[in-house]
């Protein structure tokens, strides 16, 4: 009988996988909620939440990726025939070299008849928000603008912490004004593009009305201020 050599990934992959069960185990034992990959004499094997199941495939990927175990970049799909992977994973093979390449090559190879397709995470991460142009000036405008006294009130109570705090003031009014408009999921519910407009608008004609308003106080003291006509001399 032919003796089976040793493998190194195999043997890798059996430790790691230990240590993941190892790890859940002792997850489980500590909350004794669920049973995941390991079985209890007397204890009944319950489901676990997609939550934990995220987290054990997370967890797996990345000690693989840390003993440097090659995670595949490309998926088949038979019925489209298809090689789908992200624009990066093609990008990174077309370098000729490397892994990445050699799996593309590899699939290729298995289905010629088959066509590429590149493809994004369906849930890419959003572009984040930079508030760009946005200071303490900008807030107080905006909440004079929308005539909410109790916010303003709320906002330089919160401004006045930080400087008592010996911290910068607008990144915490920045926060506490974008708490504002979130919902219960945590998502800022906030046109900051038209609120810079109707904010810019505003102000334009906020300023108007205060030369208008002076230019009227003004006119107003030069005829209060203008001296009484002489009075007329008796005819002879």
């Amino acid at each position: 009988m032919k003796k089976q050599g040793f493998s190194p990934v195999s043997f890798l992959l059996t430790i790691i996988r230990g240590a993941v069960i190892y790890h859940v185990h002792l997850e489980i034992q500590s909350k004794k909620k669920y049973y995941i990959g390991v079985k209890g004499k007397g204890k009944e094997k319950k489901k676990a939440p997609p939550k934990i199941k995220i987290l054990i495939m997370k967890g797996i990927t990345k000690m693989k990726k840390s003993v440097g175990v090659y995670v595949e970049r490309f998926s088949v799909d038979f019925i489209n025939k298809k090689i789908i992977g992200t624009k990066a994973s093609f990008d990174k093979a077309s370098k000729g070299s490397g892994p990445i390449y050699e799996e593309l090559a590899r699939k290729v190879a298995n289905h010629p008849d088959f066509t590429l397709k590149p493809e994004e995470p369906k849930n890419p991460p959003k572009e984040k928000e930079t508030y760009k142009g946005m200071d303490i000036a900008w807030i107080r405008s905006y909440i004079e603008m929308v005539d909410d006294k109790k916010f303003a009130e709320k906002i330089e109570k919160v401004i006045q912490f930080a400087i008592n705090d010996h911290k910068k003031p607008y990144p915490l009014a920045k926060k506490y004004f974008l708490k504002k408009f979130k919902d219960d999921f945590g998502v800022i519910h906030f046109d900051y593009e038209q609120a810079k407009i109707d904010v810019e608008e505003y102000l334009i004609n906020k300023t108007k009305l205060v030369k208008k308003t002076e230019a009227v106080k003004n006119n107003a003291s030069t005829v209060e201020n203008k001296p009484d006509p002489a009075p007329a001399e008796n005819a002879a």
